[in-house]
């Protein structure tokens, strides 16, 4: 796909995995090589990497309700505190309650509510809908059932200077195949969210043995930069982030499950600060880097997701010409640039004028 052409927002600072990226972008591409001998940071990376490409391996002979099962099993081995996986409903402030997800994880419980048969929507970190083989009436129940997972109200929590940290509940899709091809999902997620409010879409199809759908990053002017994470609440409150959101798929086959963990994990260091982790980029290492691109989308004023024109797209998109005040003797004192909906409506001057 083109790369979409629109209006400039100003520029936020949204919650990211590492600082040194700050619009909750992380890096897909695989770790620059040496050539060099192995180090022991090499090895521990392969390790890892392989580590959870075998646990994607074992669960490809996963079948009917054994697959949560296993799935559970396999993320409570690579998880460590305070981070716990197994099959719960949600349950919010005001009552507000979501089916039995095969797969959840969730923070360590208060006292309090230890012994509750449903976990309060705070403690959920993520929540993943799993199937056998996923068609798409299958994805639609699924999109429908983690709209409602994260349409439940969390409490605020208390901001701690120079700690990024997100209460937004993960969803994820996941599925050991699919009976129609990948670029129909897509399609599919695709007119789903367009009856959706961004803030409640899924964030992830996994089908185990073929590949993800995900959203990726997008400068204007720039390549794909990396995997969006769902921004943290409140941060769309500002001036919106001048980012493209372009719907990928990834053709990962073995490597799907590396895939969906090291997005998992990333998100899990955000929602769950100061816990221990493998680094997001070891759990990706050798893994596929190629995508293929279907749409894009870009936050409006109100901080909503709205998919880019097809007129601003590369191909397509002729800038409005700007209208000139001259001064008597033909000096340009200023411009106005026309504003296009739906990024905006009215002008936008630059000069003395």
């Amino acid at each position: 796909m083109n790369e979409p052409k629109g209006e400039r927002a100003p520029k936020l600072a949204l919650l990211a995995e590492e600082r040194a990226v700050r619009m909750n972008v992380r890096d897909t591409g695989k770790p620059a090589y040496s050539g060099c001998a192995a180090s022991p940071r090499n090895n521990m990376k392969n390790s890892i990497s392989e580590q959870f490409l075998a646990a994607g391996q074992k669960l490809i002979n996963a079948s009917g309700s054994s697959i949560a099962d296993a799935l559970n099993q396999s993320l409570n081995g690579l998880l460590s505190f305070p981070f716990k996986t197994g099959p719960d409903s949600l349950v919010d402030s005001q009552g507000q309650r979501t089916c039995t997800f095969g797969t959840l994880i969730r923070t360590k419980l208060n006292p309090s509510n230890a012994n509750s048969v449903e976990v309060p929507a705070e403690a959920a970190a993520c929540v993943i809908d799993v199937s056998e083989a996923l068609d798409l009436e299958g994805l639609r129940s699924a999109y429908g059932r983690i709209a409602d997972a994260k349409e439940l109200k969390k409490p605020g929590i208390p901001r701690r200077k120079g700690v990024d940290q997100t209460t937004v509940t993960l969803g994820i899709i996941f599925a050991i195949d699919a009976i129609v091809p990948l670029e129909a999902l897509a399609e599919e997620l695709q007119r789903l969210n367009g009856e959706t409010p961004s803030r409640q879409w899924a964030d992830m199809v996994v089908i185990l043995s073929k590949g993800i759908i995900d959203y990726g990053v997008q400068f204007p002017g720039e390549g794909i930069s990396g995997d969006l994470l769902p921004p943290a609440e409140g941060a769309l409150s500002s001036p919106s982030p001048p980012i493209y959101v372009i719907i990928l798929i990834h053709p990962t086959e073995e490597y799907s499950f590396n895939k969906m963990c090291s997005y998992l994990v990333a998100h899990l260091s955000l929602f769950s600060p100061g816990a221990k982790l493998p680094y997001f980029k070891d759990v990706l290492e050798g893994t596929p880097t190629r995508a293929i691109t279907l749409c894009g989308y870009q936050y409006n004023v109100g901080g909503d997701l709205l998919p880019v024109p097809r007129q601003f797209y590369n191909d397509r998109y002729l800038a409005p010409l700007p209208m000139r005040i001259e001064d008597g003797q033909g000096n340009l004192l200023s411009s106005i640039w026309p504003k296009t909906p739906p990024f905006g409506s009215g002008a936008r001057r630059r000069g003395r004028a």
